[in-house]
């Protein structure tokens, strides 16, 4: 993966991802955060079911959905640390980041492209 592929598309995307976490009752959380690409992590806002799931489990997902008309949305996994300076904040630091082609798109595209 590299981290200035990933900038590139983060900035692409935006900067208001989904946020998948699992806690220890294994249930899936998903949120819509405000995501911002720090050298190599990237900071997001969380509320507390989020701080929750990251203290159990410390990997998270951030998905990007496609744009409207586009092929791929951005898929990045990571591990997960809470953020030094706010108490809401969480840092990922990516560990995989995919282009994953959306249901409606050409299927003669590659499903998964890696960043």
């Amino acid at each position: 993966m590299s981290l200035e592929a990933l900038q590139e598309k983060v900035a692409e995307f935006g900067t208001t991802p989904f946020l998948l976490t699992v806690g220890g009752d294994r249930r899936a959380h998903v949120v819509s955060v405000r995501a911002a690409v720090d050298g190599a992590q990237i900071r997001v806002s969380a509320g507390r079911t989020s701080q929750r799931n990251v203290s159990e489990n410390p990997a998270a997902t951030l998905l990007w959905a496609a744009p409207a008309g586009e092929p791929y949305s951005l898929i990045v996994d990571g591990e997960v640390e809470h953020g030094d300076d706010r108490e809401d904040e969480l840092v990922i630091r990516p560990t995989r980041a995919v282009l994953h082609r959306v249901a409606d798109a050409p299927t003669d595209l590659p499903n998964c492209a890696e960043v």
